[in-house]
């Protein structure tokens, strides 16, 4: 759901690390961007903490600490997330952590003061949905990523994509 965001990235010359589950679709950039240096792929699982953890920290330790870290982490992998900020937080507190988050999660303020810690740069990014023709629908992977790299764009502490209010509207 974000190739696009990914994409950007690699376009615009940063180096980049991919963490998915399938193989397959982490491929497609390399079959995209062939022969570029700068894309690192990492076939994983955040829902195993361990093994995404350990990939997390091998990687660091290879290409170095990331600046930029755009996570997207479903709420069954809190583990997962809390031990993420740790390792990034080890290696560098000057890491820029955009927290992909659904409309219906917690405000930027529960999750700094009981995830964060000022750890890392905090910036959340809240996924909404669209209201149109008087119905509403979810964004779609386009708006989604789009979304992400006009937060990115404006370094904004908080930033949602779409809309999230009225409840009673959401898809």
């Amino acid at each position: 759901m974000l190739r696009e965001v990914t994409e950007y990235f690699i376009l615009n010359n940063f180096s980049v690390s991919v963490i998915g589950r399938d193989i397959q679709k982490l491929n497609y950039f390399t079959d995209k961007f062939p022969g570029k240096k700068t894309i690192d792929l990492i076939s994983q699982d955040y829902c195993d903490t361990e093994s995404f953890i350990k990939a997390v920290d091998t990687n660091i330790k290879l290409h170095g600490i990331f600046d930029i870290v755009i996570s997207w982490l479903h709420s069954n992998a809190n583990n997962s997330l809390l031990q993420l900020i740790d390792v990034l937080a080890k290696y560098n507190s000057k890491t820029i952590f955009y927290h992909i988050k659904g409309s219906a999660s917690s405000s930027l303020a529960q999750t700094k003061s009981n995830l964060f810690n000022n750890k890392l740069d905090y910036r959340e990014i809240s996924l909404g949905f669209k209201i149109e023709n008087n119905s509403s629908r979810w964004l779609t992977n386009t708006e989604i990523s789009n979304g992400i790299i006009d937060a990115y764009m404006s370094k904004k502490t908080k930033y949602v994509v779409g809309q999230i209010e009225p409840t009673d509207r959401r898809p």
